[in-house]
């Protein structure tokens, strides 16, 4: 999903907001919506429990739970999976719902046992599910500004080769980037990561079938030895040009990096995954979270 989160903390397009680092007295259990339901009667139910128990059997503890909407949506509404046997109004939703609430209200001991949630469709939640002494402390997070997204941009680059003639805060801040989610920020990255290897210089086929003779000629040489174990990387390209992608050349791959036409050609292709009416209906929400 490519949407800002409009209720809770985490936004569903970005990387996770830094936790306290991890260690010997802090857990942190993220847990995806959709992976708790099961088909079986009693299952979904059994998973939340059990996402509980081992919280407070590894207290401190933060439970993360993405995609909201899809684990309790509002009950009646018919979102909701049919459960078979179940059926109507008894759906595997309804019930991981009431299981929820259960644990929600501490009905048993949940001490040091922090529970978040990321939505960006609060509105298909159950309104039990944020009431207080729930879910009750709402948090609306936004499209990144210039600054964020350099930072964005800062953190995708670290295992990349970036040229040092890129200026990532420039990228950031260009007009084109406008309204771009973290998801797009790493899409931009990879499209320049792409446009890279589209520059690339390839071997002709000439060259191709030049390769291909030496490869045969060494191979079939009686005591080659070390000779043949030098012509594996020829034998290689010529085996991928057989099969229609030409390999790029050795004194090409040396030089690999992402530079600034690279990043020109990836802002020109790449387009931000948030509608600008998705954007003012957000907007609005959270003028509704904030009481305006």
């Amino acid at each position: 999903m490519h949407r800002p989160c409009p209720v809770c903390t985490f936004p569903l397009d970005l990387p996770p907001l830094p936790l306290p680092r991890p260690h010997h007295h802090h857990h942190h259990h993220p847990i995806q919506g959709p992976e708790l339901l099961d088909k079986y009667v009693g299952e979904s139910e059994k998973a939340v429990r059990r996402v509980f128990e081992r919280a407070r059997s590894s207290a401190p503890c933060v439970i993360f739970f993405d995609e909201l909407d899809a684990l309790a949506p509002r009950r009646g509404s018919g979102q909701g999976a049919s459960g078979g046997e179940g059926g109507g109004s008894g759906g595997v939703s309804e019930r991981v719902v009431n299981q929820l609430l259960t644990e929600l209200d501490g009905l048993e001991t949940r001490r040091s046992v922090f529970v978040i949630a990321a939505t960006n469709r609060p509105e298909l939640i159950d309104p039990a599910m944020l009431r207080p002494g729930r879910l009750d402390k709402r948090l609306y997070v936004p499209l990144p500004c210039a600054a964020d997204r350099f930072s964005i941009l800062a953190a995708c680059s670290r295992r990349s080769k970036v040229a040092a003639s890129v200026d990532l805060a420039a990228v950031a801040a260009d007009s084109r980037a406008e309204g771009f989610s973290g998801a797009d920020l790493a899409a931009l990255l990879r499209e320049a990561g792409l446009a890279v290897l589209r520059a690339l210089p390839r071997p002709s086929a000439l060259d191709r079938h030049s390769q291909r003779q030496q490869a045969a000629a060494v191979t079939a040489a009686p005591g080659a030895g070390t000779a043949a174990a030098a012509a594996v990387p020829a034998a290689a390209g010529a085996a991928a040009g057989a099969e229609g992608v030409a390999p790029p050349l050795p004194e090409a791959r040396a030089s690999l990096e992402i530079g600034p036409e690279h990043f020109e050609e990836a802002l020109a292709r790449v387009r931000p995954s948030v509608s600008r009416a998705d954007r003012v209906r957000y907007e609005r929400m959270r003028d509704e979270l904030e009481g305006r």
